[in-house]
């Protein structure tokens, strides 16, 4: 079983709506209410519910189309995949993971191509709203996974900005 059918099948266990990013829809802005985690094939993965700011859109479960959840409404955020996890963990520039009650936003920046080994992963940004010497509209937490490395920092820099509200 791959990593992706062993999040999916879990997601149909009775989990929250899973949050879906995609060109259309690239961010998710809300409150981290509690952290949670699953059992995969892969080891552990870790989970944030997050009570959201704004619609954003989900997936029910493996065969569920995707839908448009309502502001208010409790969704996860898997925090899979090393590009994600870094930037969860070290949101930059400043402090750790969210805490409960934090506002957070994330927002999916596109996919990159690893130099190193041309395989191809997801770049996010995530903030914490109100953490000292965070500049508003600066590039956030974009980091590679192991291993991978941007050609040119700068130039992904100034070429992946975000739109998220703080």
């Amino acid at each position: 079983m791959s990593f992706a059918d062993d999040v999916n099948n879990q997601e149909d266990r009775g989990f929250l709506p899973w949050w879906c990013h995609t060109s259309k829809t690239p961010s998710i802005i809300g409150t981290v209410v509690e952290y949670d985690s699953m059992a995969t094939d892969f080891g552990p993965m870790e989970l944030t519910v997050i009570r959201l700011e704004q619609p954003a859109v989900v997936r029910d479960g493996k065969n569920e189309e995707p839908r448009l959840a309502d502001a208010g409404e409790l969704v996860t955020l898997g925090i899979k995949g090393a590009s994600l996890s870094k930037c969860w963990e070290r949101p930059k520039p400043v402090g750790g993971k969210p805490a409960i009650g934090e506002r957070i936003g994330v927002k999916w920046l596109g996919n990159r191509t690893s130099e190193k080994y041309k395989r191809e992963y997801p770049v996010f940004a995530v903030r914490v709203d109100g953490r000292e010497g965070q500049a508003p509209n600066s590039q956030a937490a974009t980091l590679a996974p192991e291993g991978h490395e941007y050609a040119d920092q700068e130039a992904v820099s100034s070429t992946m900005g975000d739109d998220l509200p703080f």
